[in-house]
Formats: C-alpha cells, structure tokens, sequence
C-alpha cells in the first residue's frame, strides 16, 4: 500500500510541455495531449473528485498512449528505424505498467489518498524517461529523413 504525505498530496503536477517535445510535430502534440491526460488524472485525485471521473481520465491515458505508440511504431516500421525492437519493447512494457496501474488503481477503496505520491512517480518517470532515451531518438532519424 502507498501513502503520500500531507506535503507531497498538495504540491502540483510539475511537468511543463517543454519536458515532452521531441521536436517533430505529431508526436509533441501528442505527447501533450497525454500530459493533459495525466494532468486530469492527478487533479482528480488531488481534490478527491469521484472515483468516476479518476477512472475516466485513467482510461483516456491509456487510449491516448496506445493510439501513440501505434503511431510511433507505425513510423519506425515503414522507415526500417535501426532501434525498432527495443523502442516497441519498451512500448510494450510501459503499457503493460500502465494497465496493470490501472488495474491497481482500480481495486483500491480510496485511490485520492493513497495513490498521489504513487501518481507523480510512475508517469514522470514513465513519460520522461521514455520520452528522453527512446523518442528524442527516433526523433533525430526522423529529422534526418526530414521529418518534422
């Protein structure tokens, strides 16, 4: 069980859209729309809102990042991207991280207070760290494809 201090539950969602771009527009608009999402996740658990409407915004990222990572790989195959297999097998284990989240998130009683500190961990590691070893990667080829 995870627990978030009194501190760590009111402090904002720091993640700027500058910390997701990577340069070629279709990927930055959606990276953002997935901060967006995130955003609404953690507002929703930040003021406590119905379990409803923090399933939804759960949901919405999860369909959100699926369609991306489609999209991602739909590029990297059609371009014979050197780094396919491991940028697709990450794709595959952060989404296999974010349902089984989803799913955790989901069974818990009280996901607000539990799950904050929890929130702010995974998904600014999940997002950035993904963002900034494997698409500003697959960026800079596609950039030299002119691509942008």
């Amino acid at each position: 069980m995870f627990c978030v201090d009194d501190e760590t539950a009111a402090e904002p969602l720091d993640l700027s859209p500058g910390e997701v771009e990577v340069g070629i527009l279709i990927f930055d608009v959606e990276h953002r729309e997935m901060l967006d999402h995130l955003r609404r996740l953690y507002d929703g658990l930040a003021q406590e809102k119905p379990w409803r409407q923090v399933s939804q915004a759960l949901s919405r990222l999860l369909v959100v990042t699926k369609k991306h990572f489609d999209h991602e790989e739909d590029y990297m195959r059609t371009l014979q991207y050197a780094n396919y297999r491991q940028h697709a097998e990450d794709h595959l284990a952060l989404g296999a991280r974010l349902q089984a989240f989803m799913d955790e998130m989901v069974a818990e009683s009280t996901p607000a207070e539990r799950n904050l500190d929890r929130v702010r961990a995974f998904f600014r590691t999940w997002l950035l760290d993904h963002i900034l070893e494997h698409d500003r990667s697959l960026a800079n080829f596609l950039a030299q494809k002119g691509i942008r």
